[in-house]
């Protein structure tokens, strides 16, 4: 009895890792700005090639919660230049700081 204990309890174990693993999300955050240091607010952010996303607040900040993984977040904001940058979330928050640039007309 105390083997088949032990046996169903490390099963247990390996399944809520498993579980966690799974849903573990990570946030990206940081703060969209132009050249001169000016936030840019209601800037979009997006994952490229699909429509998940968020926008900047007020004062340029952003957050969006990812999965482990690798993706290209695309920054844009009106009369600026999109931007886009190759992010790896692992387990932990990533802040990701952005400098967009005016468009030339």
């Amino acid at each position: 009895a105390g083997l088949m204990f032990h046996y169903v309890k490390t099963f247990i174990v390996l399944l809520m890792l498993l579980i966690c693993r799974e849903t573990n999300a990570a946030k990206l955050f940081g703060k969209i700005t132009n050249e001169k240091n000016q936030p840019l607010p209601f800037a979009n952010i997006y994952i490229k090639g699909t429509t998940t996303g968020t926008t900047s607040n007020e004062e340029g900040n952003y957050n969006i919660e990812l999965k482990e993984g690798v993706y290209d977040i695309v920054y844009h904001y009106i009369g600026y230049k999109k931007q886009a940058i190759n992010i790896h979330m692992l387990i932990i928050d990533v802040e990701q700081n952005v400098v967009l640039s005016e468009e030339e007309l």
